[in-house]
């Protein structure tokens, strides 16, 4: 639990809301406007969250796709270095996960 009682932290809402979705390296609004998140432990919205379209979703694949090339191009090494930072986020943050479930 977070120090609001909550299995997540509140003020990720805000940073999507403010975000939108990450395409290529850069942040940008939904196409299909913003939707309410709500809290299914009170049934009150949390957040507006990016409504993205298939048009975002194609947008999102070909981005992917793209910076697959340049991740393919480092070295294993380079690569398993990234991936054990992550690893290391994720445990940190394990708590959260599992109070989320």
């Amino acid at each position: 639990m977070t120090a609001h009682g909550l299995p997540f932290n509140p003020d990720y809402a805000a940073f999507y809301h403010t975000k939108g979705l990450s395409m290529g390296g850069k942040w940008r609004p939904g196409s299909g406007g913003e939707f309410d998140v709500f809290n299914p432990a009170t049934g009150k919205v949390w957040a507006q969250a990016p409504d993205g379209t298939r048009a975002d979703a194609t947008a999102a694949i070909e981005a992917a796709s793209e910076a697959q090339k340049s991740w393919a191009a480092l070295p294993f090494h380079v690569r398993a270095d990234h991936l054990l930072k992550v690893a290391d986020v994720l445990e940190k943050r394990r708590p959260d996960f599992v109070a989320a479930l």
